[in-house]
């Protein structure tokens, strides 16, 4: 038996039947997890074409702090040896998957695919539940999920991209505000992947298994693995708790400091942090074109949006942080990486650059909606080398958009110039504010284009995408991104999607969802609750959300609000006018009576009362705010006080 031990943690190691096997006791709950086998490795047998392991030889060794276990198999169809040291550090059990003892001896026959880390460790049954990064964050209850399994990418993969897994962190409540226990992925993150095992009796188990390699001639991402096991103990032991210790893994990982810290020194994220957000959407071609000649539509030309700002300001909107949408060469995605000429549809460039000043002569953020992430065949400055290799040879295809079948750019294939050069040829158009970058972050991908280099796995996918947000960062003083995987977030200033919204998952796992996500960046990056027009309009297919319903979300954890116009009805946005009441109402209580949340984090997150799918809701913010957030009976309590809903407001049929 070989133990290490610290005040609240004791880390159990001990030899079974040639099975090392791991226990670990949290003190703070007389809790004992485990024991698991310490490790599993998953071979790729190249002759058998699937994942395995044969007989392993186990070794244990023990230093001044720390436990290594290393697993060793040697035949003709799984060969391998792996060590992992275990220490403690901060309270916390951390598993590091030491780089330079892999060894794989035959590898004509075998390759080290993954290396699965205390499987089977963080474990519910009934009464308790998993804790999956499902979207938010979601809860998942075994004893409803018999025999039942799961796997998914952290940061995503794009045949499960609903999963949107934006955190590196998976783990289980045995007790809610008694025990609980999760896995962060420290280091190599993008390449764990969570694993969900459920069995016939509702026992059921999360954990990360450290990716090498998905096929053969896989790229492999040299970085050491480490993941930390963190006991979590009394009122942490549930997806509040979690979402605390992930707000401080942003903190600790990004080094860029806090948003109100970035807002002192950086008066456009100032503004911005406290606006209301706008999407003007000016064109789109047709879609359903593979190769992007569908008919251009014209939505609101520059012209027409100057009046629209007009309006909005006449309305008594005095801070707007705008998204100016489809000024480029073709329309919203028409022709990416062409953006230039601007659209003559529209007005041109005199008309775009006459648009941008008139409203920041009215005090207004004014931007343009860029893409980076994009290659568009139909472009003359297509050039597939710069795309992510496909696994089969040429570009990877990734979508059917505006200008037809869209391939996702290798972001390290840019060069410096080609980068620079472009955004700071669309900041001259006059555009000033935090700059903002459409499809990013990305379900991340592996490159296959050898000519790209060594560096083509998916954590190089993430340095590329992130060079981006820097580059846009440089040129503007800040950015945003559509999307809020954790690998950009941590580089941005804005997140443009929340994914609050309902859709139809890969997976039935996640029963509850909860605001984890939004607990982990809340006071780091604005974000926005999109699009006022749901509330405002009746589509047919929203009837769930009103203004009251988005009030009470924006209100509880404490996001701005957005909206998407046009001067004309069409396939995108909705014109400004039917929704411009909505509008003011939402910057009422946001811009004006919430204003003091602007910087604030979610600090703590209660559900008080369940009713299917409605709930009531009790938030803390940094700044002493409470919301009471009743979505079941539509009332909002700020401080303890009654802020009164629009529960009679009437949507428009669209």
């Amino acid at each position: 038996m070989f133990e290490l031990k610290s005040e609240d943690l004791v880390l159990k190691v001990y030899k079974e039947r040639d099975v090392a096997l791991v226990s670990v006791v949290d003190l703070s709950s007389d809790t004992t997890w485990g024991p698991t086998p310490a490790f599993a490795m998953e071979i790729l047998s190249i002759v058998l074409r699937r994942e395995g392991c044969g007989d392993t030889e186990t070794t244990i060794e023990a230093g001044d702090g720390w436990i290594e276990v290393t697993q060793t198999t040697d035949d003709l169809v799984f060969s391998a040896s792996v060590t992992v040291r275990f220490s403690i550090q901060d309270g916390e059990v951390v598993a590091r998957i030491l780089a330079g003892q892999i060894k794989e001896p035959r590898p004509e026959l075998s390759l080290l695919a993954g290396v699965s880390l205390l499987p089977d460790l963080m474990s519910a049954g009934k009464g308790g539940c998993l804790l999956l990064p499902i979207r938010n964050g979601a809860l998942c209850y075994p004893e409803c999920h018999p025999n039942s399994s799961e796997r998914f990418l952290i940061y995503g993969e794009q045949h499960q991209w609903e999963l949107m897994p934006m955190l590196p962190y998976c783990g289980a409540v045995r007790k809610e505000g008694v025990s609980a226990l999760i896995a962060i992925a420290d280091q190599g993150e993008c390449d764990a992947q969570c694993r969900v095992d459920i069995d016939p009796d509702g026992q059921g188990s999360a954990g990360f298994s450290m990716r090498y390699r998905h096929t053969m001639i896989d790229p492999v991402d040299p970085i050491e693995r480490v993941v930390r096991f963190v006991p979590l103990s009394g009122k942490e032991a549930g997806y509040a708790g979690v979402g605390r210790r992930m707000q401080r893994y942003v903190l600790e990982k990004s080094g860029r400091g806090t948003l109100a810290e970035r807002a002192a020194v950086n008066p456009d994220i100032a503004y911005a942090a406290n606006s209301f957000v706008l999407k003007i959407m000016h064109a789109c071609k047709e879609i359903g074109s593979i190769d992007g000649t569908g008919e251009l539509k014209v939505f609101t030309t520059f012209d027409q949006a100057r009046e629209k700002l007009s309006a909005l300001k006449e309305a008594g909107i005095e801070k707007l942080y705008v998204q100016l949408t489809g000024w480029n060469l073709e329309g919203h995605d028409g022709a990416w990486p062409t953006r230039f000429p601007v659209e003559p549809a529209l007005g041109g460039e005199d008309a775009l650059r006459r648009l941008i000043e008139y409203g920041q002569s009215l005090g207004y953020q004014m931007q343009v909606h860029d893409n980076y992430a994009d290659f568009m065949l139909r472009s003359p400055d297509f050039n597939g080398a710069r795309c992510v290799g496909s696994l089969y040879g040429g570009p990877l295809k990734r979508g059917c958009w505006a200008g037809g079948i869209n391939y996702p750019v290798w972001g390290l294939s840019y060069t410096d110039d080609e980068l620079s050069g472009q955004l700071a040829k669309v900041k001259d158009l006059g555009a000033s504010g935090i700059a903002y970058l459409d499809a990013m972050g990305i379900p991340l991908e592996v490159s296959y284009n050898e000519a790209q280099g060594e560096a083509r796995y998916r954590r190089a996918c993430a340095d590329g995408v992130n060079r981006i947000v820097r580059a846009a960062r440089e040129t503007y003083g800040a950015a945003s991104v559509e999307t809020g995987y954790l690998y950009c977030a941590m580089e941005c200033d804005y997140i443009g999607s929340t994914f609050l919204e309902k859709v139809k998952l890969t997976t039935d796992l996640a029963d509850t969802f909860v605001p984890v996500w939004l607990m982990a960046v809340k006071g780091f990056v604005i974000v926005n609750l999109t699009d006022t027009m749901q509330g405002a309009i009746d589509f047919g297919h929203n009837a769930d959300q009103t203004i009251s319903e988005r009030m009470l979300t924006m209100a509880e954890y404490g996001l701005l609000p957005r909206n998407e116009i046009t001067a004309t009805r069409g396939s995108w946005g909705y014109p400004l006018e039917p929704t411009l009441e909505a509008m003011l109402i939402e910057y009422k209580l946001i811009v004006n009576e919430l204003s003091n949340l602007a910087y604030a984090s979610l600090t703590d997150h209660q559900i008080l009362e369940r009713d299917k799918d409605k709930y009531v809701s009790l938030s803390t913010f940094s700044d002493g705010t409470t919301i009471l957030a009743d979505h079941i009976h539509s009332r909002l309590e700020i401080n303890g006080r009654d802020y009164p809903l629009p529960n009679g407001y009437k949507k428009r049929p669209a």
